[in-house]
Order: structure tokens, then C-alpha cells, then sequence
């Protein structure tokens, strides 16, 4: 009996390291002017946000949304500072109906990723803003899985760990590997939680899920998440379907590819590598069953390097 899976196919134009479980400074770079708009979720109940681990996939992309006017911006900021020349960049807010902007500064070395100030941008694009005066280390170069920072500014006491890696897959977008950051901290008699999901994209969150409890018995008062699409890939007026393209999954242990094509790698999500034989031309024969997300590395006639992720569902 043959299966025929139905397939999410995404076209990623950089090998990334699967097996890899630290995050580098080499994973993000300092981004050029571009936009997002901002989703709101409207119910994230069967969404799995507490687990820790590696081999994760968060699939919002069926989950109701509230689309906002609300973008935000990222730019490249000309520093001063020689410290961070070059290395920094604006996140700036741009809210429906609001004449002013708020934006902020980030700066990223080999070492660590600093959020260093707060400002303001008037309709006339004149900039006020202040610095703090101890940044506030938002990731840490390389950081293991598991591995904590602890920010101690008094009155302000925070502990972000590195808790997961998987992948993710937001409305309208392709699937996306990416860590997943909590961070912990008290406000009077509230504990917040919060979860950053990035990715290689930016070195900013394109998922923020942030959680009040309170303190005396942990209920939780209310959860918000808001996430991040680039404004010139989004497809959301077209149901979110990716087109098929490429690859074929067929049975439970077979992969067909278009003419053109040959495989160099599988990966399954745990980034452990897929051992396969080749059955004919184009035709692959995997020595496991087809996992539920896979990752090929694919080399065209023209010897192009290229990946695609698959998300199989029988």
C-alpha cells in the first residue's frame, strides 16, 4: 500500500548546521532597513511553550490571529559609541494612529548581544533617547543549551536560559529553525515569564510569549503572544498553504526527486543524519521510517547548494 504525504516545502538558500546546539555570533547579522507587521494570538492554550529540549516544532500557524497596522522596523544605527561601530542596530515601534515612534538600541559583539537604551523618533524623524547604563545582555556568544545569564541592576533582577531548539512554523511564513530563550523576573507581587522564540532571521524575537503569574500560588493572571512577519513574504491572504515543489515522499521510506536534483543529506529535526540508499535516478530509499519533519540538502545541475524543509503528514 502506497502513502502520499502531503508537503510543506521550504526553499532556504543558506546549509545551516543541524547538529548544532550552541548559538553563535555567526547566526545572526546586523539587519538592513526592513519591516514586520505584528500578529496577535488570540488563543495559544494547545501551544507547548513550557518544555525544554531539543527537537521541538511549534506550528502556530493554524491558531487564530488579530492582524494589526502595527509594524515594527529594523535599521542599522550609525553608533557613536567606537565600542559598537557598525555592530548596531534600531528596533523601532511603529504604532497605528501614533504620531511618535519608540524605538530601541541594540548592539551585538563576538561576545554578547547588548539591548543598550530606549528613545523616542517625532513625526519629523528627530531622534531623542538614553543609554542604560549597564546594557542589558540579551544572548551571550557561544551559549550552550541549558546555559543561564542573570542580569542583577537593582531594582531590576532577571535569569534568561537558552531552554530549547526546534523549529517553527508561524502563519503565512515558511518553517524556521530556531532557539527558544526564557526569561524570568518579579514586578511587586507578579511573576513574568517570557519566551522569545529566534531565529537566524534577526536578532530580535519573531515570537514573544510573555506570561504574568501570581507569586503567592502561581495562577496565572493572563498570557499575551505576539509574533513578527516579514511585510514582503507574508501570505496570509492566500490560507497559508505552501505550494509542493521538488520533493515527493512516498510509502514510508521513499523520496522522489524533480529532475535536476540530488541529494547530499538528510536530516531529522534532532539533527541526527538519515542514512539512505539511492534506488534510480532521483529515486532515494531511506534506511528508517520518514520522520515528521526532515531536512534535505539538495545540490542542482548547476552544482547550487541549496536545503528544503519538508513537514510530512500522512
Amino acid at each position: 500500500m502506497r502513502y502520499l504525504f502531503t508537503l510543506f516545502v521550504i526553499v532556504q538558500f543558506i546549509v545551516p548546521t543541524y547538529g548544532q546546539n550552541e548559538i553563535l555570533n555567526s547566526d545572526f547579522s546586523i539587519p538592513d532597513k526592513v519591516q514586520y507587521k505584528k500578529l496577535i494570538f488570540i488563543d495559544i492554550e494547545s501551544l507547548d511553550i513550557d518544555s525544554d529540549g531539543i527537537g521541538f516544532y511549534w506550528d502556530l500557524s493554524p491558531l487564530p490571529i488579530e492582524q494589526r497596522e502595527d509594524y515594527i522596523q529594523f535599521q542599522k544605527f550609525p553608533d557613536t559609541n567606537a565600542e559598537y561601530a557598525n555592530n548596531s542596530f534600531l528596533a523601532i515601534t511603529r504604532e497605528n494612529a501614533v504620531v511618535n515612534s519608540s524605538f530601541e538600541i541594540y548592539s551585538m559583539t563576538k561576545e554578547n548581544l547588548f539591548l543598550r537604551g530606549y528613545g523616542i523618533l517625532d513625526e519629523q524623524g528627530t531622534s531623542t533617547y538614553d543609554t542604560l547604563d549597564l546594557p542589558f545582555k540579551v544572548m551571550k556568544f557561544p551559549w550552550t543549551l541549558g546555559d543561564s545569564i542573570l542580569y542583577d541592576n537593582p531594582p531590576i533582577l532577571s535569569k534568561r536560559t537558552y531552554s530549547a531548539k526546534g523549529f517553527i512554523k508561524l502563519p503565512g511564513q515558511e518553517v524556521k529553525q530556531v532557539w527558544k530563550i526564557k526569561e524570568e523576573f518579579t514586578e511587586n507581587d507578579i511573576l513574568v515569564l517570557q519566551y522569545f522564540w529566534y531565529s537566524t532571521e534577526l536578532p530580535y524575537p519573531i515570537l514573544t510569549i510573555t506570561k504574568h503569574l501570581q507569586v503567592s500560588d502561581s495562577s496565572i493572571l493572563f498570557t499575551s503572544a505576539e509574533a513578527l512577519i516579514n511585510r514582503t513574504m507574508s501570505s496570509l491572504s492566500e490560507g497559508n498553504q505552501s505550494k509542493q515543489e521538488d520533493i515527493t515522499l512516498v510509502d514510508r521510506n521513499r523520496v522522489l526527486l524533480s529532475k535536476g536534483l540530488s541529494l547530499l543529506k538528510i536530516f531529522s529535526i534532532d539533527g541526527s543524519e538519515i542514512a539512505y540508499s539511492i534506488e534510480n535516478f532521483g529515486e532515494y530509499l531511506l534506511e528508517s521510517t520518514i520522520p515528521n519533519v526532515l531536512f534535505f540538502v539538495l545540490k542542482d545541475s548547476k552544482n547550487n547548494i541549496s536545503t528544503q524543509t519538508i513537514i510530512s503528514k500522512q
